[in-house]
């Protein structure tokens, strides 16, 4: 069963209204899991801070979608206001400028 571990937006985790998370394509390993399969999502997994959030199943297959690509409903699914709000507080600053890269892999997970 894999783990997830989130470093952000744990409210929205928590209550329910984040039930997606957009992760770099760097191996096919969350590409392997398929609808239904459990998965565990943790608070800042391998830390002393580390705290179980919950136990789902993958609402659906794991798909991968092209930065170039996002979408304000991509973003506003994984708990940001807009793909605006969410390139400003979490990927522009992980990941680079949108501009940068646009044709970056990344791995859209949803859960129940």
């Amino acid at each position: 069963m894999p783990s997830i571990s989130f470093s952000t937006l744990k409210k929205k985790i928590v209550d329910g209204t984040k039930k997606q998370t957009i992760r770099p394509l760097r191996s096919s390993y969350w590409l392997r899991f398929k609808k239904g399969d459990r998965a565990i999502g943790y608070w800042k997994m391998r830390t002393k801070d580390c705290e179980k959030l919950f136990e789902s199943e993958f609402s659906e297959d794991p798909f991968i979608v092209l930065r170039k690509n996002f979408t304000d409903n991509l973003f506003i699914r994984d708990g940001f206001n807009s793909l605006t709000d969410g390139e400003k507080k979490w990927f522009a600053v992980k990941y680079g400028p949108a501009d940068l890269n646009p044709n970056q892999k990344f791995v859209i997970l949803r859960w129940k």
